[in-house]
């Protein structure tokens, strides 16, 4: 069995509807992308199973990873976001550096509080949550929108024809085609 699930998802019906339905699923990504479907906007997350610590993911990321390079001299983290396209532009890690931490006078905070709280938080409760009423133990990813109210998207390990329904029950007036396979 393989570890990503393709999913692809066409729904038809009256027009406004399907724009209601689009706009109130959809989303942005912490790094800026379009979500055509959130889980999380679906069937919402336990507020106890999140990690908020007030700053978006991405600038918890780059604060760990800085945190991380400065305190240990270890930059194995601060060159994998150089490798992303967004990044390479800063060219050398002390560049990528500097500027984050002028950017973000907090960043060696938020970087150190960051970690303390994914060291700490329940990975264990946060997937069997998520496996349980998401169908996977991760949102959907690698989202395209293929056609007129058509995407596709990727899960982890399993399809969500148990969420797909759910949401049809939310839209009854929509017709759902969904189909999925590794």
């Amino acid at each position: 069995m393989s570890d990503r699930m393709v999913n692809r998802l066409e729904v038809s019906g009256d027009p406004a509807v399907l724009a209601e339905m689009w706009e109130n699923i959809s989303g942005i990504t912490d790094e800026g992308a379009h979500e055509y479907i959130d889980f999380d906007k679906i069937v919402p997350l336990l507020a106890e199973l999140r990690i908020d610590i007030g700053v978006d993911r991405m600038t918890a990321i780059i604060s760990m990873a800085v945190w991380h390079a400065k305190l240990h001299e270890d930059y194995e983290s601060v060159d994998l976001l150089l490798a992303r396209d967004e990044f390479s532009a800063y060219g050398t890690r002390e560049i990528f550096i500097e500027h984050f931490l002028e950017a973000e006078p907090r960043t060696l905070e938020i970087g150190q509080t960051f970690f303390e709280a994914i060291c700490t938080f329940d990975w264990m409760r946060y997937k069997m949550w998520c496996t349980e009423y998401w169908g996977t133990k991760l949102g959907a990813f690698f989202q395209e929108w293929i056609g007129e109210n058509t995407i596709t998207f990727q899960t982890a390990w399993d399809g969500v024809p148990v969420m797909i329904l759910f949401l049809s029950t939310l839209y009854p007036q929509l017709r759902f085609l969904y189909q999925y396979a590794s």
